[in-house]
């Protein structure tokens, strides 16, 4: 896929989770169109964990945010762009029985983790006056699919929508940038969705592709251009906004 922006020729920017799935195709578009990427990953993310533009991550851990962004210090002069795009699917089962390190672990990859990294962004981009943050949450802040039981997930998807909205709110005077893309159900899925049952995933997506008007499920890279436009001045005047881009799906949930 080859994206050209003049908007984005030359930017700084950092995609978290940029390893697989969505944060590897938006990494990829940012680069076609010009811009520096650094990818920041997870340790088990990723095809070469030597790699000059590549830091790896736990994301559930603040001390491990606060040491990846003193590393992008090290090699980039300014941040202009930052992507949160790392996340975790979580166990599916009744809520009753949700273990509480299940909670937590959700919680702290998908919500707490992404605030941190917003923190840390935001005191780089607050004192130069300008910088713009793209958080990409799921279909599952907006819609609950009946028969999904997996609360945690959508509990952390709905933060992130929140989060957005209240640091767009804070932090636009000061010219920083705030906004959020919900994807829906996609092939760059991961497996560990189900603990690795590729029977119940497969069952899972199919459901979701019957559900969707479009009567297909989105490629990883549909929900690039979505991106790479809120990272851009190209939306100067959007902040604190959500782009759902899930084919229609959330018109009737099943």
């Amino acid at each position: 896929m080859s994206i050209t922006n003049q908007a984005l020729t030359g930017k700084n920017v950092v995609v978290i989770g940029g390893g697989r799935g969505i944060g590897a195709a938006v990494a990829d578009g940012f680069r076609d169109a010009g811009s520096n990427v650094t990818v920041v990953h997870h340790a088990t993310e990723g095809p070469d964990l030597a790699a000059t533009d590549q830091i790896t991550i736990d994301i559930s851990r603040k001390d491990d945010v606060e040491r990846a962004f003193r590393e992008l210090d090290a090699t980039i002069e300014t941040l202009d762009v930052v992507v949160n795009a790392m996340d975790i699917g979580g166990a599916v089962g009744p809520s009753d029985q949700l273990a509480t390190e299940e909670w937590r672990r959700v919680i702290d990859t998908n919500l707490s983790g992404p605030f941190w990294v917003c923190q840390e962004a935001g005191r780089r981009m607050i004192p130069r006056g300008q910088g713009s943050i793209v958080n990409v949450t799921s279909f599952g802040a907006v819609r609950v699919v009946r028969g999904h039981h997996q609360v945690q997930y959508n509990a952390s998807k709905a933060g992130i929508v929140g989060m957005t909205q209240a640091l767009a709110q804070e932090w636009g005077r000061f010219g920083v940038r705030v906004n959020a893309v919900a994807e829906g159900s996609h092939r760059a899925q991961e497996p560990e969705l189900f603990d690795g049952d590729q029977a119940r995933l497969d069952e899972h997506l199919a459901k979701a592709r019957t559900s969707t008007p479009l009567d297909r499920l989105a490629d990883a890279s549909e929900i690039v251009p979505l991106v790479l436009f809120l990272g851009s001045d190209d939306s100067a005047y959007l902040t604190g906004d959500l782009v759902v881009a899930d084919g229609g799906r959330g018109l009737g949930v099943d």
